[in-house]
């Protein structure tokens, strides 16, 4: 299996862009807030994502301001699992394409494997 390592941003309430650790690794995607030190990593079955959402379209993008049309915004997404969402933003926009293709391979994966 390929890992995958690529940084992303994360909005928090507080407006402030904040690196998150994010990798693939055994069907599982891992993710860590490198800001909060006290923060433990995190991980969520690949088959638990249930969508993809691209752009700012989840309640803590909206509510930090960032629409589709700005810089900033038009490189966000959003896992939704568990009845939540893991809302990221990648560094650039070819590292949002291939983290998008990505998470859609897996739901087609999954989709054909259940």
């Amino acid at each position: 299996r390929r890992h995958h390592r690529r940084r992303h941003r994360h909005h928090h309430h507080n407006n402030n862009d904040h690196n998150n650790r994010l990798y693939v690794r055994a069907d599982r995607l891992y993710y860590r807030n490198l800001a909060s030190a006290h923060k433990r990593e995190k991980c969520v079955p690949l088959d638990a994502i249930e969508q993809l959402l691209a752009g700012p379209t989840s309640d803590v993008f909206q509510r930090n301001g960032l629409t589709a049309h700005s810089s900033d915004g038009a490189r966000c997404f959003s896992l939704v699992f568990g009845g939540r969402t893991l809302d990221l933003q990648a560094a650039s926009s070819d590292e949002l394409a291939i983290w998008t293709h990505y998470f859609q391979q897996v739901r087609r994966r999954w989709h054909l494997h259940s």
